[in-house]
This record gives C-alpha cells, structure tokens and sequence, in this order.
C-alpha cells in the first residue's frame, strides 16, 4: 500500500523559511521538503510520544527517503512587514529592524497531497507512522497550524489541484530530501551546529530538482539536444506580491527583454554569469524570432509572442511562443537557444535590471519556474473550450484587444471590429478563416486600467494621438463559419499579450 499524507491548514496560511534563505528574502518553502516533515515528525516523536523508541521512529523517517509527489491547492504569496526591537533596545535605546513575514494562504479545507507511490511499510511502521502524522501540531513556522491524516491511496489525475510536483533531473525547482541512511543526529542538527561545521547544507541532505505540471497542461519530456525546435516555453511567475493583471503589458516586455539579452554581445547582455557560460551570442535565425526586427523570418506575426495568462486578476503563467511561418513546417526556435532562455529565466527570474534608474509603476519583480516547453501541446489550456474540446467557431477576448484600425465618420464599432479581424486574419493564415460576426463590449471603467505603454515608453506630450497605445481596449466576440484550432492572438500589442482569444463554443 502506497504512503499517501493529507494535510490542510484549518488558519489558512502556511509559514516556512527555506533552509537556503533569510527570513527578509520574501521567499516561502511551499511546497513543505520532505526534509522539513521528516524533522518535524522526529520532533512529534520526543514530545508527543517519549514512550516510542526511536530506532523504531527512524526506520519509519528513512523509509520517507524516496522524492515524493505532490498535489499543491490553490495558493497566494503574501506578507507583512513588522518592526522588531534588535540587540540595541538592551541598552535603552529605541532600535528596531524591519522584519518579513511571508507565507502563502489557502482555502482551509483543500488539501495538499505528498504521496511515495513505490513504498510500501509493515503494518507496525505504517500504524507508527499514522500517529505520528496525526500527532502534528503544524509544519514549518509555529503559526502554520496543520491538520494531518495518512491515507490510502493518491489522487487520480490532477484530482482539480492548481498543481502537480513530480521529481526530474531537469527541473529548475528543487526542494531538500534526506539520504536513504539518515540518521538521527543529522536530523537533529541546528543553525548553531550548522555554523560552526560551516557547511551550507546538512549531512545527509540532498537537494532534488522538481518540475512542476499545471491544470490541463501536460509537462512533455525534455527534447533531446537533437531537436529541431521548440515552439513554446511556458513559465509560472511566483512573487511575495501580487502582479495586477492590468499592467501585464510590464511582464511580457521584460521577459522579451530579458530573452533578447542573449542575442547581444557580452558587455550587453545580463546572461551573463558568475562563471561565463554564456560566452558566445545567440545569432542567425533564433535572434531575429526573438528580438522580432524586421527581416524576412519575422513577416507576417511569425516571430516571437509574449503572452500572458492570468487568474483572480493576476498574472499567473507567462510564455513564449513562436510559430510556424507561412508554407514552412518549421516552428520555434532551437532546442539549444530555447534551453539557454529557459536558464537565464531560471536564475535571473522576472526582475529590473540592477542599477536601473527607472521601474515603471505596477512592476513586480518575482521567480519564473518552467513548467512546460516543447508544441502546442504546452499552451492546450489556451485554446481549449470548457467542455475540454481544442478550438472552435467561437471565440471570446481572454485578453483585452486593441484595434489597430481606425472607423470611418459613422462607422459603428462591430464594423470596425469587423474590418480589423478580418485584416489580422491575412496577415497570420495563407487561408484566413471566414468570420460570421464579431461583437464588441467595451467596459470603459475597466479599460482605462489597463497599461498600454511598454516598459521604455514614458506618458508624455509627444506621443501620437491615435496611436495604439492611445486607443482603450475592447473585448470581443469573434464567430467563424468554420472551426478554427487557434492560438488566434491579434491587433494591437498582440506581440506582447493584448488581443488573445479563447474558444467558447
């Protein structure tokens, strides 16, 4: 019988420090290490029940030595900021420092799943273990209190979690696990032991590198150096604070930017690391469907796109995506240039450039984790109807759209809109889809929220009345007379996230 924990948190936040950072880092160990639940259930063990002994328990903890999986809830980062007395208050004086308090929060009763597929345990230690899990107080800081059950068996599919956690060589996630020998004294040790052996990581720990497969989005297996080309690199964007949706033109416009640094020379680029392994820039074919100038491997929207996805208006996922040109099956970039992009995005994540003078209002910096690259598989959950069908022959604004047209004295908007799909469609498809009817909503209120300057544009008086960034976004509803497979993504800014549509119907 497999080992399956349940856990949910009844006060709807979970705290906990990575082992590797500091408490003002903003950052939060979520999912929980099996390295952190092993110590806590080593400590459940002293304080709960003395009367066990403890080669019992630690056979029970090294049999959890094996990575595990995880189905993670639906989660939000968040913090608070408090200033605490520091060492001078002893002397009288007022002194406080500021100090973060991160944490992710969820819906008390959605449970988070860490389950070991392949281990089995004598119905002893598996009794054994049912205590001690039941027996748990919280997990991580004292303000996580946890709720805790073993069960018998894992959640078929993704079970409506936000998110499935898997081990992989490759994955840019990583979470700390012990060695299958571990022993008591090396769970045991502490930060005062840590220092003093000066040692970065404990014995009998290993980190274990995770990749992560979201919703519909099935994780495909990494392409072999032999590959072609990848048409779509998929991230998730993680930050202590919430990135409004509204101003999202922000994250794809540095997610180019960061991206296109690999196509620059050296003292250029911010590719480059401690170590230079990023020696030689990315050229030829790569570096135009990246940067997007004007060539003829770009024409016709056949470079780059930046898009975004969000959820409870935010943002959520960012991707890359580079299609097929007209009568050429060739889509995407190299497996070699699209590996290197990934990387930069790894270490660098969605951040300013350092010593930048100017961060635009509504930027926040946050990690980006890979969660998928490869086809169109990668952006399935994009062009999927709700009833799990792929395209369709309606299509709703998933975005804001942009007319890129400007309406003739007394044309009415639907025409317009008309005109400026049926113009779009020519210049994306040699055979473009005939549309029925297109319908326009405007929400003035909410269109006016929305950011339609890229990150070096400043509002001032020399920008061009009419231009795009001048002209408030629409939303859309697009019939064709044929179904129509998709990604479909037009008009203004359609580069950079604007003008998405999703199948409806």
């Amino acid at each position: 019988m497999t080992i399956v924990l349940k856990l949910t948190f009844p006060h709807r936040q979970y705290h906990a420090t990575p082992w590797d950072q500091g408490v003002n880092s903003g950052a939060v160990e979520w999912p929980p290490s099996p390295w952190r639940l092993q110590r806590a259930l080593l400590s459940v063990a002293h304080t709960r029940h003395p009367d066990v002994p403890i080669a019992d328990v630690l056979r029970v903890l090294q049999s959890l030595a094996e990575p595990p999986l995880y189905w993670l809830p639906e989660t939000r980062h968040g913090h608070t900021r408090h200033y605490m007395p520091d060492s001078a208050q002893k002397s009288g004086e007022n002194s406080t420092k500021l100090t973060l308090d991160s944490y992710v929060t969820m819906n008390p009763a959605d449970p988070l799943v860490i389950g070991w597929p392949d281990i089995e345990l004598d119905p002893p230690d598996r009794a054994l273990l049912g205590e001690l899990v039941a027996s748990l107080p919280y997990l991580g800081r004292a303000e996580s209190i946890v709720d805790a059950t073993l069960a018998d068996s894992l959640p078929e599919g993704d079970g409506g979690f936000a998110a499935v956690w898997q081990p992989n060589p490759h994955g840019l996630q990583r979470l700390m696990c012990s060695a299958p020998a571990i022993t008591q004294a090396q769970l045991e040790i502490g930060p005062a032991q840590m220092r003093k052996s000066r040692r970065l990581l404990p014995e009998g720990c290993r980190w274990v590198s995770y990749e992560e497969a979201t919703g519909p989005v099935s994780v495909p297996e990494r392409a072999s150096s032999s590959a072609k080309d990848v048409e779509v690199v998929r991230w998730r964007f993680v930050s202590p604070a919430p990135f409004r949706a509204v101003n999202a033109l922000l994250a794809t416009d540095r997610l180019r930017m960061l991206a296109i640094s690999v196509t620059k020379a050296k003292a250029d680029r911010e590719d480059v690391t401690p170590d230079e392994r990023h020696r030689e820039p990315v050229a030829g074919r790569d570096a135009e469907l990246l940067s997007g100038h004007p060539t003829d491997a770009t024409a016709q929207h056949t470079h780059a796109h930046w898009l975004w996805t969000e959820r409870d208006g935010q943002v959520s996922d960012l991707l890359l995506w580079v299609p097929a040109r007209h009568g050429d099956e060739q889509a995407g970039i190299s497996h070699e240039t699209a590996a290197r992009v990934a990387d930069v995005m790894g270490w660098i994540g969605l951040r300013a450039q350092a010593g930048s003078q100017y961060i635009p209002a509504g930027f926040v910096e946050g990690d980006l984790n890979l969660v998928g690259w490869g086809g169109r598989e990668v952006l399935a959950d994009l062009v999927s109807r709700p009833d799990g069908q792929r395209g369709g022959m309606v299509w709703e604004s998933a975005t804001p759209h942009l007319l890129v047209r400007r309406g003739k004295k007394n044309q009415t908007l639907d025409s317009l809109a008309l005109e400026d799909i049926r113009s779009e469609l020519s210049f994306r498809f040699d055979a473009p889809p005939v549309v029925k009817s297109v319908v326009v909503e405007t929400r003035p209120q909410q269109a006016r929220l929305y950011r339609r300057l890229r990150w070096g544009a400043k509002l001032s008086k020399s920008l061009d009345k009419g231009a795009i960034h001048d002209r408030l976004p629409v939303w859309l509803r697009v019939e064709f007379e044929q179904p129509v497979q998709g990604p479909l993504v037009l008009g203004g800014l359609s580069h950079f996230g604007f003008g998405r549509l999703r199948p409806v119907g």
